[in-house]
């Protein structure tokens, strides 16, 4: 049986398979939820006890998002997704010291490395792969996401998928669609999912910047 996931987590950690639409709308079943709920205590854990120290966020990741709820989720924002079901991957690697900074430092511009995706998009009945590099960027201040861009890039597909899927990128980016909700759902997360512990702006936090990743 499919289990729906809450939008926080696809928004957080999952940024690389959001591609335009259907956030919040993603469904996973058997390993692929345990492996998202590993995810989610992970992330939850650095959130709680921020520190430069320790494991970075590293998770293996797939989710699928279906075309009814993808054209549910653009319709309401005025846009068309012109592909159908998408089943995509996604190994996440973000520097503990980031999302750390992120948290506890006044203001913070966020920019993740480059994360890998892979997806196989539905389009007239057939399946195609598309890859593409994510490196979400999020402005911070006072430990609150304030903006978020994606920064979607290096789509390879064919030359079809590929003008859909850009298309439809630059459109969302253009038009600022998710912006709102994006910054809600992760201040959301933050603040009453991962709410961190008191005192996460103290001595705990390392300032050596041979520690601290810009």
């Amino acid at each position: 049986m499919y289990t729906r996931l809450r939008g926080n987590l696809s928004l957080f950690s999952f940024l690389a398979a959001l591609m335009v639409a259907g956030a919040g709308q993603a469904r996973a079943q058997g390993s692929e939820l345990e492996r998202l709920q590993q995810c989610d205590r992970d992330l939850c854990s650095i959130l709680r006890t921020p520190s430069a120290a320790g494991r970075p966020l590293q998770c293996d990741l797939s989710m699928t998002w279906y075309k009814d709820q993808i054209d549910k989720a653009a319709k309401a924002k005025g846009l068309i997704w012109p592909l159908g079901d998408a089943h995509c991957k996604a190994k996440v690697d973000i520097k503990r010291a980031v999302i750390t900074r992120a948290l506890t430092e006044n203001s913070y511009h966020m920019k993740v490395q480059d994360q890998a995706a892979t997806c196989d998009v539905d389009y007239k009945g057939t399946l195609y792969p598309v890859k593409a590099s994510v490196a979400p960027e999020l402005e911070f201040r006072d430990g609150k996401a304030m903006s978020v861009t994606l920064g979607i890039h290096n789509i390879e597909a064919t030359t079809m998928v590929k003008a859909l899927v850009w298309s439809a990128v630059k459109l969302q980016e253009k038009l600022g669609a998710y912006q709102e909700d994006m910054v809600r759902e992760i201040n959301k997360y933050i603040e009453t999912q991962c709410r961190p512990r008191a005192g996460k702006r103290e001595a705990e936090i390392q300032t050596d910047d041979s520690r601290l990743v810009p």
